[in-house]
């Protein structure tokens, strides 16, 4: 079965970012890349802007602002989309469903436990947080290039540049605004 949806970030680049290996394929990847637009960059760009960055990365068109905000020293969206599927994609990744079984999957003789995996998901969450900050910020600081965020098409989710989830792996204090710091 084959990726038939647009993706805001390639494959191979969710692979690279979070070294994940060639041993879970595109199929398996992909649902986990769309859940993180939904429930990160869909959140925090809204509808608008998140459909014209997907749309311009799909056609190979992103330029200017929209390119830097995607990939650049001052925003990392495609870095952020990156680390919240993988953080989405880990329970599954080390663990196996298959007919009327759950098991780990396990390597070279080895085998993981549910510490180890937590920590995985704690660093996780503290890469997102950090890269969602920084896309946060430069939103916050560009809000005037991006005609997108103005959008008030009704069913369109607006964007969210004032709160931030930052309890995730980094501290116990949720809703911390830009300007505290």
């Amino acid at each position: 079965m084959a990726v038939t949806e647009d993706l805001i970030i390639g494959v191979d680049r969710f692979r690279y970012f979070c070294s994940i290996n060639d041993s879970n394929d595109a199929e398996f990847l992909a649902p986990y890349i769309l859940q993180a637009t939904d429930t990160i960059a869909q959140n925090i760009l809204g509808t608008a802007l998140t459909e014209k960055i997907i749309s311009d990365y799909n056609a190979g068109t992103l330029a200017g602002v929209y390119q830097e905000l995607y990939s650049s020293s001052k925003s990392r969206l495609e870095r952020m989309v990156c680390w919240q599927a993988y953080r989405l994609g880990l329970p599954t990744m080390a663990i196996k469903i298959n007919n009327n079984s759950v098991t780990r999957h396990v390597g070279d003789g080895e085998s993981s436990s549910n510490s180890d995996l937590a920590m995985l998901i704690r660093n996780a969450d503290a890469t997102l947080v950090t890269y969602e900050n920084q896309v946060k910020k430069y939103l916050s600081e560009n809000q005037s290039s991006f005609p997108e965020l103005a959008d008030t098409t009704p069913e369109f989710l607006k964007s969210n540049l004032t709160t931030s989830d930052t309890s995730q792996g980094t501290t116990y204090t949720p809703n911390l605004y830009f300007n505290d710091y």
